[in-house]
């Protein structure tokens, strides 16, 4: 592989020297590595310098300044052990989602993961915080049925690993806006006056009722394994919602 975002190099036990001219060679072919010391379960029963000790010897012969420290006893299936310590791997993840996400590969990673539901949020959650504010702006329709489009998108990347363009993802809405037509008419009309405080405000309540019951439906379909182009599906949904 000559090109690789993210590399995780993972170390256990005591420093070995040896491993920096692995750490290099990876190194080489990645944009960014992070480094891994597990099994820090090992050293429970010793007293804490004991690990300091560990760590400090790694970054010293690996030359890094940071060294993300986890245990992830029991997680393997065939373990004998019932008990589960999950230790670091979250902080760890959490760090390269951050990285990916600058990159703009966030949701490459995401689509990969089990867990897409807790993605799928994050999208939808930016979504709203984006049309609460595009309210209070002139021509605020054109804003939010962008924003809308480009959750809609990434919604379907997410859970097909196909790319949706603007144009399909906004091809959509008429169906779903159809079911709400009296507040769509609202924020319509409303995006072509001045602003006025008060009717704002109200504005970026329906913007953000509109948009939740929207996405929410889009992510309810997608979950399920069923197609947008289903319009039952999203006027169904549109209704529960």
């Amino acid at each position: 592989m000559r090109h690789i975002d993210v590399g995780i190099f993972i170390v256990t036990g005591s420093s070995d020297a040896s491993q920096k001219q692995s750490l290099y060679d990876l190194r080489q072919h990645c944009d960014s590595v992070f480094v891994v010391l597990n099994k820090i379960d090992e050293r429970d029963d010793l007293s804490p310098e004991v690990l300091h000790e560990v760590i400090s010897q790694w970054k010293n012969d690996l030359n890094v300044d940071q060294i993300y420290l986890t245990c992830t006893k029991g997680y393997d299936p065939k373990s004998r052990n019932p008990k589960m310590s999950i230790r670091g791997v979250a902080q760890l993840r959490n760090d390269i989602e951050e990285f990916l996400a600058k990159k703009g590969k966030d949701l490459l990673l995401a689509r990969h993961m089990a867990e897409k539901q807790s993605y799928a949020v994050k999208i939808i959650a930016t979504a709203l915080v984006a049309v609460a504010g595009e309210a209070f702006i002139p021509g605020s329709a054109a804003f939010i049925t962008a924003t809308q489009g480009v959750a809609i998108a990434s919604l379907h990347y997410l859970y097909t690993g196909k790319i949706l363009s603007s144009h399909a993802a906004i091809a959509i809405l008429p169906t779903f806006l159809a079911e709400s037509a009296g507040s769509s008419l609202f924020l319509f009309d409303k995006s072509f006056l001045p602003p006025t405080g008060i009717i704002d405000l109200a504005v970026a309540g329906v913007a953000v009722v509109i948009t939740l019951a929207l996405l929410a439906t889009v992510n309810h379909i997608l979950s399920i394994g069923a197609k947008l182009e289903q319009e039952e599906l999203l006027r169904s949904g549109t209704s529960k919602n």
